[in-house]
């Protein structure tokens, strides 16, 4: 832009990248006009040329690209176009997020579209060709319609080839392809219409970024003006102020245009507003339009049901339990209940949906979400499967109180199942009532959503529902039968799928002679193979193998990186799920069916958090190698397709360099060593875990702390004294540890009472014999251990214990000080302290909390499952930083708590008036379930 006097010059400049951008010829004579307000008429003949239009402030017009890579000339080769993002920013002219890019290594810059999630630094490749590797392609990177999976999404979507992209280009829309034909693909546009696109038209891999723009508030008449949009009122004193006037009119935005590199600029001559209308249409200059709504209501959810139109469902439809042979699913409808009542409800996992809050408040929500109604579009059905259950297989088990209820494309494409779980009798029930308690249910709704927002591959729980029918349940497992209400989860996944979907073709077991319903019925393998690598894997779907051996060795591989990855993250936060069999671990790698789970209290890596698992095959530090041994028995399960000695092999390379690599990643992370991986890390991060064991410290308090420890040269409010005081006193008292020694103790001890009755199946005795006897080794340490204990005194605990943190934050010191080489040391400390704090929790879903809520809901009063569920969407954020909510309030008021000392209530934990962090009450330590 020039400045001359009170004129203002205008400059168009075309990069030499995009010489294909139409410009008029007008544009070259070196004439200018003058720059006046925008008004939407037509500068020479003052008819409107755009409705609507008046005022508005002066914008900065960036020319993005649309094309991404040229069509290649006949004869000629295409080439990949690979740039790195340099900068992502605020376009005023269009809704989405664009970001400047540069070439391999040249000065070629140009600005294309961002996608969501797109980060500076990331590299994405635009190509009119075939991609290398399907599994490598991410969000940013272009390729033909025809090279890209069924199902993927995608934005920015040309009609012609080489002309640009010229459909889904505002912020946070995306199609999706939902099939092809040897011309053309199908799309489902944002609008839900579907439309058929040739293949050889370029798309973008992702959404477009700023997904919150019609979250939006414009505030004020004023913004809308500064937007440049004029009242639309034709009558009374609307028509008076705003006729069309009798002066000259002028071009109808006073605009900057902004190339990018070295290209062509010259000064711009505006004449006629038709010229430009090719070069807006590219450049969306002019759409502040308003996208229609995508919520939903529970009538017009848009259900797909993809699995009951592709897997075979049971013929058989009287609902008595009964063997499902040659199936995958059984229709059933669900049991009513009375008086549903809701409890909970996360908004977050409801917009998945497309459910806005105001569908929660409708009164026959909770009749949907309870089995007394059926979802328009909805067909509820119970899943057949089987599964290993503590390592010895079990026959069919299948959905015995969760039904499937359908799948629900929703306006972003993303697929999600969701089921009801209590929602009655199903064929797989076993003599059981098909419901659930209230207790499970509210425990299964607060940990699935504190798993997602701690970050961690989860399926969600929608809402939470109880009712006045009555189930009776042995509460304690003693004989002692009580009435309680009948509850219901409403649970969302991408699929129920599981391991044990593919153990129904199990041939009869050598151990226990249990064989799955459609033992020898491979071909419904090959069809729910098929139907699980097209629907969740596409990437694998769209690859070029040359047999379906190769194909489902492709999807092995993924799903054992995906288990490798999700049993780390487990580990990282100390979380303990409990019931690893086969039946509960997903197909798509997220953590599903939460049961008798828990999060570390003090740290002991034999912790189980099921009192009834004698055999310790669940605790915390088996959780990688179950996991892994539940991917053998899968590639046992699927080894008439796939050869049992390629998976092994596979599993054995592939597992535990992921798990190993995952792990070391997040630990730095929750360590703050950013700047250097070195070979002692590990051993700084065993020597970390030796020292929690042997003081019995407070797993999640204790990472929480760690960022308090600064390196040599940075101040910092708190001494190493202060924090070695406070690490001790997280740790357990002398006779709690004592105590929690002797239960485990206890239960190797029947362990020892239960070897006759193993005698009398000799095919099990052999193959228990031996974990009995490394769990009584380990117990002869435990004894050793409490014996020990027994004749130490609390000083004598606490002394010890601070020589053992004393002498590893000297190492981890240490440690620091070489992540400070030859760096600002006090920006380090500050990003160090940044990144540990968002990766170190400082509030987890701990078992006597969720007992709190479970007490105050079973005598009628929810509000403290609705504060711990607010609590637990900010898992990393300091209670200071939390004095808006009213979570200190709602849990102060809560009838039903009863704590007389303030050491040993939910207060401490909840209380967002304090700053530290909070020593547990005695009785926690060892709360567990069965």
């Amino acid at each position: 832009m020039i400045a001359e006097g009170k004129t203002q010059y205008y400059f168009i400049r075309v990069p030499r990248s995009m010489p294909n951008i139409p410009v008029p010829a007008y544009l070259k004579d070196g004439s200018v006009k003058r720059n006046h307000k925008k008004s939407g008429r037509d500068p020479e003949t003052g008819r409107i040329a755009i409705r609507h239009k008046g005022g508005g402030h002066p914008q900065t017009f960036r020319i993005v690209d649309f094309v991404r890579a040229p069509v290649p000339q006949e004869n000629e080769e295409p080439k990949p176009i690979r740039d790195k993002v340099l900068h992502i920013g605020y376009d005023p002219c269009r809704s989405g997020r664009i970001a400047l890019v540069a070439g391999d290594g040249s000065n070629r810059m140009k600005i294309i579209t961002a996608p969501h999630e797109m980060k500076v630094g990331d590299v994405v490749t635009a190509f009119r060709g075939k991609p290398q590797s399907i599994a490598r392609l991410k969000p940013g990177d272009a390729y033909p319609l025809a090279h890209l999976p069924i199902g993927t999404v995608v934005y920015n979507v040309e009609l012609q080839p080489g002309k640009g992209a010229q459909l889904v280009r505002a912020a946070g829309t995306c199609a999706q392809i939902l099939n092809k034909t040897e011309t053309t693909a199908r799309l489902r546009l944002p609008s839900k219409q579907e439309k058929d696109i040739p293949l050889d038209c370029l798309a973008t891999l992702g959404r477009v970024s700023n997904i919150d723009h019609e979250n939006r508030v414009i505030g004020k008449a004023g913004r809308n003006r500064w937007l440049n949009r004029k009242p639309k009122g034709q009558t009374g004193i609307n028509r008076t102020l705003w006729r069309k006037k009798r002066t000259q009119h002028y071009f109808p935005q006073s605009i900057r245009f902004l190339g990018q590199d070295g290209g062509l600029s010259f000064p711009m001559r505006l004449k006629s507003i038709r010229h430009f209308v090719p070069l807006f249409r590219t450049s969306l200059l002019w759409s502040f339009r308003t996208s229609t709504n995508t919520m939903a209501t529970l009538e017009t959810l848009n259900f797909d049901n993809l699995a009951l139109n592709s897997l075979p469902i049971d013929k058989e439809t009287q609902n008595v339990i009964r063997q499902v042979k040659d199936a995958c699913f059984t229709l059933v409808k669900p049991t009513k209940v009375n008086n549903p009542t809701l409890v909970a409800y996360s908004q977050e996992a409801l917009s998945l949906l497309d459910l806005p809050p105001s569908e929660v408040t409708r009164p026959d929500f909770v009749q949907y979400m309870s089995g007394d109604k059926i979802l328009p579009g909805s067909q509820t059905a119970a899943h057949c499967y089987c599964g290993h259950q503590q390592g010895y297989f079990s026959g069919q088990l299948g959905d015995g109180a969760a039904m499937y209820l359908g799948e629900i494309i929703n306006s972003n494409g993303e697929r999600w199942e969701i089921q009801l779980k209590g929602s009655g009798l199903t064929p797989f029930s076993n003599h059981r009532d098909g419901r659930k308690a209230l207790r499970s249910s509210i425990r299964e709704f607060l940990c699935s959503e504190a798993m997602y927002h701690l970050g961690i591959p989860t399926t969600r729980a929608g809402c939470c529902i109880t009712s006045d029918t009555l189930v009776e349940r042995d509460k304690d497992y003693t004989g002692n039968i009580s009435k309680e209400k009948a509850s219901l989860v409403l649970r969302i996944a991408p699929t129920f799928l599981r391991f044990g979907s593919f153990e129904i073709f199990k041939p009869p077991d050598p151990v226990t002679d249990y064989q799955g319903p459609s033992a020898g019925r491979v071909d419904i393998l090959h069809q729910l193979l098929s139907y699980t690598i097209k629907t969740f894997f596409p990437q694998i779907s769209a690859g070029d193998f040359q047999s379906p051996e190769e194909w489902y060795l492709a999807f092995f591989q993924e799903l054992t990186l995906l288990t490798a990855r999700l049993v780390a993250s487990w580990q990282c936060v100390g979380f303990c799920h409990g019931v690893l069999n086969t039946d509960n671990m997903s197909i798509v790698g997220v953590t599903i069916d939460y049961g008798p789970f828990g999060f570390l209290d003090y740290y002991d890596p034999n912790y189980m958090s099921q009192a009834s698992d004698a055999r310790r095959r669940n605790s915390f530090k088996n959780q990688p190698e179950l996991c892994k041994w539940n991917l053998l028995t899968l590639a046992e399960a699927i080894q008439d397709v796939l050869p049992l000695y390629k998976s092994r092999t596979l599993l054995e390379d592939l597992f535990d360099s992921e798990f190993q690599r995952c792990y070391m990643a997040k630990m730095r992370l929750k360590l703050g060593l950013l700047k250097k991986e070195l070979p002692t890390d590990e051993k700084l991060i065993t020597a970390l875990f030796d020292t929690m064991e042997k003081t019995g410290a407070d797993f999640t308090n204790t990472f929480r702390c760690l960022s308090d420890i600064t390196p040599t040269g940075c101040s910092s409010s708190k001494s190493d004294e202060d924090i070695v005081e406070y690490l001790v006193s997280q740790c357990v008292p002398l006779q709690g540890l004592i105590k929690a020694y002797s239960t485990i103790l206890e239960w190797s001890q029947m362990i020892a009472m239960c070897r006759e009755v193993w005698k009398s199946n000799p095919n099990v005795i052999s193959h228990i014999e031996k974990e009995a006897d490394k769990h009584l080794l380990e117990d002869k340490r435990r004894w050793e251990k409490i014996e020990q204990l027994k004749v130490s005194t609390q000083n004598g605990k606490e002394n010890n214990d601070r020589v053992l943190w004393t002498q590893w934050i000297t190492a981890y010191k240490d440690r620091l000080d070489q992540e400070c080489d030859h760096h600002d040391v006090q920006e380090v400390n500050k990003e160090r302290v940044r990144v540990m704090k968002s990766n170190n929790p400082r509030f987890v879903l701990r078992n006597y909390i969720a007992h709190k809520a479970i007490e105050a809901a079973e005598n009628g009063d929810f509000s403290l499952v609705q504060t711990i569920l607010k609590r637990l969407k900010i898992p990393y954020r300091d209670d200071a930083e939390f004095d808006e909510a009213t979570l200190y309030e709602a849990a102060s008021t809560n009838s039903t708590l009863s704590c007389n000392n303030e050491k040993t209530g939910l207060f401490n934990v909840l209380d967002t008036r304090k700053t530290n962090l909070d020593k547990l009450p005695d009785d926690a330590f060892n709360m567990r379930l069965s």
